[in-house]
């Protein structure tokens, strides 16, 4: 409870995301969506990708007509789609048994070739940094 109200009352856009997005795929309670549905004209385009792709597989051939624009308008048509959406059907969903598979994993591969005919690559996979520069 404690960390939950934490997380809520956070006021950094993505430190908050964060937080929510890491409970939700941990606990798979229903409970976060709705706080995640209700950030979305303030999230970062990265994030709003995130949460696009996840509402997308959860609602299946069922999802409202709603795209995530790069207006506010847009955005805010987006989550009131949405969050109808979840108002209708969230309750019958079982996020436990959902099997959620991002595209988006937040990892870069970067392959490094030796172009003069050695035959030496290198191959490197870089996650999301926890730390970001301001």
């Amino acid at each position: 409870p404690l960390v939950k109200a934490a997380v809520r009352k956070e006021t950094d856009v993505d430190a908050k995301f964060l937080g929510l997005w890491v409970m939700l795929m941990t606990t798979r309670e229903k409970e976060f969506v709705p706080d995640l549905l209700a950030m979305i004209p303030q999230l970062p385009r990265g994030r709003i990708w995130q949460l696009e792709e996840f509402l997308l597989q959860l609602a299946g051939d069922g999802k409202p007509d709603a795209k995530f624009g790069k207006t506010d308008e847009q955005l805010k048509k987006a989550k009131d789609a949405w969050a109808a959406w979840w108002g209708k059907k969230g309750e019958s969903l079982d996020l436990v048994k959902f099997d959620f598979k991002p595209r988006i994993t937040g990892l870069t591969d970067i392959i490094e070739y030796d172009y003069r005919g050695y035959g030496v690559y290198r191959v490197v996979t870089l996650g999301p940094s926890p730390l970001r520069s301001r």
